[in-house]
């Protein structure tokens, strides 16, 4: 009884402290969103973007109708978002789906500057040349 005694006091700690953060957040999540769905209109290498608060990400693929996975070019995104100092992550079975889970005080001007660097990144040329289907021939070419 001492250990769920002690888990349950800290989930109601956890609960009073971060209560207020996290409709915040989850709204933060939702403008994130957002933005990937507007990404995802102007560039056809976004395939699919998903989540819940600021657990959220985009599937990258090659082509919309095959949904051949683009595992390179979502390799070369997170490298050129590390670039821009911003630490996303690959993920899902194929490695194509581009995961951003941001600290509790990410907020919506964070969420607007990531947003932009991902624009640049995917406006760039090398992303285009990815985007037609044309893999890199150096792993993490600069975008």
């Amino acid at each position: 009884t001492h250990t769920h005694t002690s888990h349950h006091q800290f989930f109601l700690f956890f609960r009073m402290i971060f209560s207020p953060h996290l409709g915040v957040q989850r709204l933060v999540g939702e403008h994130i969103l957002a933005g990937f769905r507007r990404l995802m209109q102007k560039y056809e290498l976004i395939g699919d973007v998903r989540g819940v608060g600021l657990f959220v990400g985009m599937e990258l693929v090659r082509d919309r109708q095959t949904l051949e996975p683009a595992r390179e070019e979502a390799t070369n995104i997170i490298m050129a978002m590390k670039d821009r100092s911003y630490l996303l992550s690959t993920d899902g079975p194929l490695r194509n789906v581009i995961k951003v889970k941001p600290p509790l005080c990410f907020s919506k001007e964070d969420a607007d500057g990531m947003l932009a660097a991902l624009d640049k990144v995917f406006a760039s040329p090398a992303a285009a040349v990815l985007s037609a289907g044309h893999s890199s021939s150096a792993p993490h070419a600069k975008l």
